[in-house]
């Protein structure tokens, strides 16, 4: 892996910056020049100062040192946890941390064990709106699930209400990326029976959410957490969140979970850049 633009030769850097100006994607510059996503993405940082990565790479771009990392709150399901959710949030504030990002699963939609009273989607949409934990001046990057999908797909009508938070961002369905700082990072939600063949690629950090248990994996990917009570049937899995801290080119994500009262587990990876 070249991580420096000295490892790069004059031909390479040509190349991207003649294939960039091309209105060539960077997915297809590293299969052109046979460079990998991350030193494309990385060189075209260096030697262009039109490239955007917010537009051309990322759906979001986060400069803060702390996130908060969540997933499947599951909200409307007889799972759904608001006290937990509520203190994960309050958990941040006072960390002074204002963003927030969500690996899926917003929504239970109406695939079992939903609560009586939303079982109309909208009052379930609703429901978030209204209860989902605002703390002022914090961004929620939120990423997709196959529960969310399930009510979304059915029209921008209802899309249109989880709008009404200006403090929601919308990262699409199943798979987006992202720089943390200078990190290239994608958050997932990985479902095989989405028609939706999005590939991944390297980069330096993958949350993944769906699975409901806490892991970490070699691939880099962390498995998150669910922060609802929807891990019955989950051997050995707990309730809990997230906190990342990416600061002077060190890595860490910390684990928090709940067992009648806020429990810190300590770091799940710590390394650095």
């Amino acid at each position: 892996m070249k991580r420096n633009i000295d490892d790069f030769t004059e031909k390479e850097k040509y190349l991207v910056s003649t294939l960039f100006h091309q209105q060539y994607s960077v997915s297809e510059i590293s299969e052109i020049t046979k460079l990998s996503f991350y030193e494309v993405h990385y060189l075209l940082r260096k030697i262009e100062e039109s490239f955007c990565a917010e537009k051309s790479v990322s759906s979001f771009h986060v400069s803060d040192s702390k996130v908060l990392i969540l997933s499947d709150t599951h909200l409307g399901s007889k799972y759904e946890n608001l006290s937990y959710l509520q203190e994960a949030y309050q958990y941040a504030q006072r960390q002074d941390i204002h963003v927030a990002i969500h690996a899926g699963d917003l929504i239970q939609s109406t695939i079992s064990n939903v609560k009586v009273k939303y079982e109309d989607e909208f009052r379930q949409l609703e429901h978030v709106v209204n209860d989902y934990p605002f703390i002022e001046g914090m961004k929620n990057y939120i990423l997709l699930g196959n529960h969310d999908y399930n009510t979304l797909k059915k029209g921008e009508e209802y899309f249109h209400i989880l709008k009404e938070r200006e403090d929601f961002v919308f990262l699409g369905f199943k798979r987006a990326y992202g720089t943390w700082q200078d990190q290239l990072i994608s958050i997932c939600h990985p479902v095989k029976k989405y028609a939706l063949p999005i590939s991944s690629v390297e980069n330096f950090l993958n949350l993944k959410g769906h699975s409901h248990k806490l892991s970490y994996h070699r691939d880099k990917s962390i498995q998150v957490p669910t922060l609802s009570d929807d891990f019955i049937k989950i051997k050995n899995a707990k309730a809990g969140f997230l906190i990342g801290t990416l600061d002077h080119k060190k890595l860490e994500i910390d684990s928090f979970y709940f067992q009648d009262s806020l429990h810190e587990e300590g770091p799940v990876l710590v390394k650095r850049i």
